[in-house]
């Protein structure tokens, strides 16, 4: 009979505690739910101390229930990139990177896009945040890193003393171990590389692999252009006159939209030379 009663208590026991688990169990995505909208409330005030604390709340209760706030979370950080609200954006990316979201590769080439687009109308600071959110969604994208690259130099374009190229270098030579192929990557790695006279040597391997691979006129019109500046600097100028005709010809079947023209500028000064120094005008 002990041993009968014994039993009774174990299975009320294991029954309680199923009841208690399937209860915990379907009543947390609501507090997630509740706390959440709380999280994404502190967000938009710019309350990041306190969002912070509800967020470490979310994630404890249920990580995997407060990842599908990652695109809401996503779409408040584009509103404050559009605001230039930098430092929220901070912020936000922090959040979003400790959901570590699942691989969403058609959202990060929507973002890729948006920031390509203000890159055309001469925004390189809200494009490279674009480009910041696009990665931690899918990171294996070599054109994330080479779009990022091309605004960082755009934004650097005028710099004349100690520039430091060094996150453009790295972020080229990433796209370039994600995608062998990508042209685009060797042209401006190599534009890169020409900033400095140690590096002059890598920059002219980088623009021949970017015309033997032939895939983008617009890396090939850089890759000429430097090609045919370097060219004037050893005195072959046979070989610049046949770089520098190839690269402004591509320069204008692109209707002069290259995003990177500090090469362009240094070939106008070498056009220059020939004619004062030589005789030889354009």
């Amino acid at each position: 009979m002990r041993n009968i009663l014994k039993n009774r208590k174990f299975y009320i026991i294991l029954v309680l505690l199923t009841l208690f688990g399937a209860g915990y169990y379907f009543s947390t995505p609501k507090i997630v739910e509740i706390t959440m909208n709380d999280v994404v409330t502190q967000i938009n005030n710019n309350d990041f101390v306190t969002a912070k604390k509800r967020f470490d709340l979310a994630r404890h209760i249920n990580n995997i229930a407060t990842r599908k706030y990652i695109r809401q979370l996503s779409d408040i950080c584009i509103k404050k990139i559009e605001t230039n609200d930098y430092n929220s954006v901070k912020e936000i990316i922090g959040f979003i990177e400790q959901l570590s979201p699942s691989k969403d590769t058609e959202y990060a080439k929507k973002l890729i896009t948006l920031g390509k687009a203000k890159m055309g109308i001469g925004l390189q600071d809200k494009a490279t945040k674009y480009f910041d959110i696009a990665i931690i969604f899918d990171p294996s994208l070599a054109d994330i890193y080479l779009q990022k690259g091309k605004a960082l130099l755009k934004a650097n374009e005028n710099c004349q003393y100690d520039c430091d190229y060094s996150d453009m270098l790295k972020l080229f030579s990433t796209a370039i171990d994600l995608d062998e192929n990508l042209a685009g990557a060797y042209a401006y790695r190599g534009t890169t590389y020409y900033s400095s006279e140690e590096t002059y040597a890598q920059a002219i391997d980088d623009f021949n692999k970017a015309i033997a691979l032939n895939s983008s006129k617009e890396a090939s019109a850089i890759a000429y252009c430097y090609r045919a500046v370097e060219k004037y600097n050893e005195k072959d100028f046979d070989g610049f006159v046949h770089d520098r005709s190839i690269a402004l010809g591509l320069k204008n079947e692109l209707n002069d939209i290259v995003d990177y023209s500090k090469g362009f500028k240094m070939l106008h000064q070498a056009e220059q030379l020939m004619c004062a120094l030589y005789d030889k005008c354009f």
